[in-house]
């Protein structure tokens, strides 16, 4: 029985030499390897079955999990493909997502928007500047449910207008009787898209600089 293992082991050895990726029985030499045993095996020692099965599970172990890893980088290939194509159709529309700044022009206003709990809800907002001085206050009455736009004309408390550039503000409300911070979002205009860091989300590029995902959209205008 040793010279049988001898000779099935030398047909399958391999050399130093041979590089990494070689060393792997494909399934074609995992069945011929078993045959060979089965075939020459010593009739007053013969395998054990639980060995045989053993050694079987092991190798259907590997091939399923080589299998699931090519599916998986099958499926994230067209997840990504997908989710680019279906964000390049928002370049040049405007999207609403979750951010409290406002870019105001030389002239015009600047739009923003606060998520209501439910319509009718008077929501506050503060307007600050870079250095967090408060600009201007006003009120929002909420149409309905979720996003509620509104625009600050470009003017501070005394009614002058303020330096072009980038403003903050935030939102509370105070129905339930406490006051209470309201989610705030603004308008951004899509001007490209790549595909995503994680190979999935499409990564949307905005004006004014930053970028969003598909997932952020509250709203597309």
């Amino acid at each position: 029985m040793a010279a049988v293992e001898n000779n099935v082991q030398s047909r399958y050895a391999i050399q130093n030499t041979t590089p990494e990726k070689s060393k792997e029985l494909g399934q074609e030499q995992f069945l011929e390897l078993m045959t060979a045993q089965i075939k020459h095996q010593d009739p007053f020692e013969p395998m054990q079955n639980g060995e045989f099965i053993a050694q079987m599970a092991n190798f259907a172990s590997v091939e399923s999990l080589s299998k699931m890893s090519e599916n998986m980088a099958s499926l994230v290939s067209a997840l990504s493909t997908d989710q680019v194509l279906r964000a390049a159709t928002l370049v040049g529309h405007e999207v609403l997502i979750p951010d409290s700044s406002m870019e105001l022009g030389a002239d015009g206003g600047a739009r923003g928007a606060v998520m209501a709990d439910f319509a009718g809800e008077r929501i506050a907002v503060t307007v600050r500047d870079s250095s967090n001085q408060v600009i201007n206050q006003f009120e929002v009455d909420a149409n309905g449910v979720g996003s509620n736009m509104f625009e600050w004309d470009g003017t501070d408390r005394s009614g002058s207008r303020v330096a072009a550039g980038t403003y903050y503000f935030t939102a509370e409300s105070g129905a339930t009787g406490t006051t209470q911070a309201v989610q705030t979002a603004a308008p951004r205009r899509v001007t490209s898209v790549a595909p995503g860091v994680d190979g999935v989300a499409a990564n949307l590029k905005l004006s004014g600089g930053g970028s969003t995902t598909l997932e952020q959209i509250i709203e597309i205008l």
